[in-house]
């Protein structure tokens, strides 16, 4: 589906040990988006804005000791220009395309570097709808853990013992594991993501799980749908021995929202961060109630724990290192600010992190009190307003959107951006508004 108003930055962002950390938090935040953001900034091909993404089905396999990923991807799409000629997808060049085919029928490519450019059998005419299916394997680069990520990672948990496939994509890095069209305009209406792991591992991704299927050869098939439209890099998946905590929260409207929770399946893991997990509920409540019921409560909101620089909002399950509260309460935040309703430029990118990061404050003077709000908010504007960096807007120009040093400025694009929103609230001075 094509969105006047488009999805999301992420946020990395560091475990807290208390709620008033926020410069080390921006700091750490900015400097994975910095690393990630460097490969690319535009559009990949201009003939990628000539179809509109419908529905992705990604079916791979994989496990939790290396990258090594094999599978099929098969993208439904609407023709939005006439005399479509040329299909245009991304793929990360170490990764071999074995075939594809369009409606069926085995079509010619030709790969440059990351981008795939596919014949189409015949010409098609705007309004068409056709699906491409890539089938893939091979080993993309790997990320390792904290700064050096890519877009499948393979690292240790080393505190739990435990090792861990996962994916992140923001800002462009989808290509690392599925074919995909990297542009913030084009939401995908809908997916289903299978994930094929060995029987004693579980995958977690995005909406809901609609069955596990058992396979031959000692596997199992997870099998999530989500029905809700979401931005090519909020869909994930994360490989690992994981129990499951779940349970169900009741909004403020009365709807029911699933909190779905994939942990390390490690003694000690569900005592150590259970009054966490169930504070999440709360959460929810409270952010419901300031900012309308949770965008996705058709599905569920949730967790996979994973060796991450912090977390990162995968929309209606959240990939993180831990569950520290101000963490989940800026990851929360981002499925109104970023996952739902999101920026759409480079350019916009302090509406989804300064509202992330105001989420963090809030949560503190809902459930900590006044005092402990106050000092948060007051460390943020002593970074801000620091006199030997007293420099810079949330707004940036056109050139500055093509710099990720200046996209994901802490200082910035959260702190200030923050500091701004918790100013307009007081100017209006109205939070029946807020």
């Amino acid at each position: 589906m094509r969105a006047l108003i488009v999805v999301v930055i992420t946020c990395l962002l560091l475990p807290l040990t208390g709620i008033g950390q926020p410069t080390q938090v921006a700091q750490e935040c900015s400097r994975s988006k910095i690393f990630n953001a460097s490969a690319k900034t535009t559009l990949a091909s201009p003939d990628e804005l000539k179809y509109d993404v419908r529905h992705v089905h990604i079916d791979i396999s994989l496990d939790n000791t290396s990258v090594a990923i094999a599978g099929k991807a098969t993208t439904t799409a609407l023709v939005t220009e006439g005399n479509f000629a040329l299909y245009v997808f991304e793929l990360n060049s170490k990764l071999a395309i074995d075939s594809v085919s369009i409606n069926g029928k085995d079509a010619v490519f030709v790969r440059t570097d990351n981008l795939v450019k596919t014949f189409m059998p015949s010409l098609l005419q705007t309004g068409d709808v056709f699906s491409a299916t890539v089938y893939y394997h091979g080993l993309p680069d790997a990320g390792s853990v904290f700064f050096f990520q890519s877009g499948m990672n393979n690292a240790p948990a080393e505190e739990w013992n435990s090792t861990v496939t996962y994916t992140l994509s923001e800002p462009f890095n989808s290509k690392d594991w599925w074919p995909c069209k990297q542009y913030l305009e084009d939401k995908i209406d809908s997916a289903d993501i299978w994930i094929t792991v060995p029987d004693s591992l579980k995958a977690g991704s995005n909406g809901l799980l609609q069955r596990v299927t058992s396979l031959a050869g000692n596997k199992k098939r997870f099998e999530w749908k989500t029905t809700y439209p979401i931005a090519y890099y909020l869909l994930s998946v994360s490989v690992a021995a994981y129990d499951e905590y779940s349970f169900t929260r009741t909004m403020p409207d009365g709807k029911e929202v699933l909190v779905q929770n994939y942990l390390y399946d490690r003694q000690n893991v569900l005592d150590s961060f259970k009054n966490r997990l169930d504070t999440t509920g709360e959460m929810l409540y409270y952010f419901s109630e300031l900012f309308g019921t949770y965008p996705f409560h058709k599905e569920k909101y949730g967790h996979c724990m994973a060796p991450v620089f912090g977390g990162m909002e995968h929309q209606t399950m959240t990939t993180l290192h831990n569950f520290n509260a101000a963490l989940v309460a800026h990851e929360l935040t981002h499925q109104w600010f970023g996952d739902n309703v999101t920026c759409g430029t480079w350019r916009d990118v302090w509406l989804n992190e300064g509202f992330a990061s105001y989420g963090e404050y809030l949560f503190a003077e809902k459930f900590w009190g006044d005092t402990a709000a106050l000092k948060y908010i007051q460390k943020v504007h002593d970074i801000v307003l620091d006199d030997t960096v007293l420099t810079g807007s949330i707004y940036m120009s056109e050139a500055e959107a093509n710099n990720p040093y200046r996209i994901f400025d802490g200082r910035l694009s959260y702190q200030k951006a923050s500091s701004v929103l918790h100013m307009l609230r007081y100017i209006i001075n109205n939070d029946n508004l807020f």
